[in-house]
């Protein structure tokens, strides 16, 4: 799951100073910020799921490789 601009945007406070900010707003940002993270470690999940898949392609690869130049 990616996050796009107008979902990242709905978070963006960074025009205020923190003496102008609410609770409510600080909690908002935290849940963003906290968001983003869990897209990012569910995205990490799936690349390096993909990554294990294709190293084992390489490596069955390398082994009919071996195999024909012998």
């Amino acid at each position: 799951m990616q996050l796009d601009k107008v979902h990242m945007q709905e978070y963006d406070i960074s025009n205020q100073s923190p003496f102008e900010l609410s609770d409510e707003n600080i909690e908002a940002q935290i849940e963003g910020i906290v968001c983003q993270f869990e897209a990012l470690r569910e995205e990490n999940i799936m690349l390096l799921e993909s990554i294990g898949e294709k190293d084992k392609i390489i490596e069955m690869h390398q082994e009919e490789l071996d195999k024909f130049l012998r």
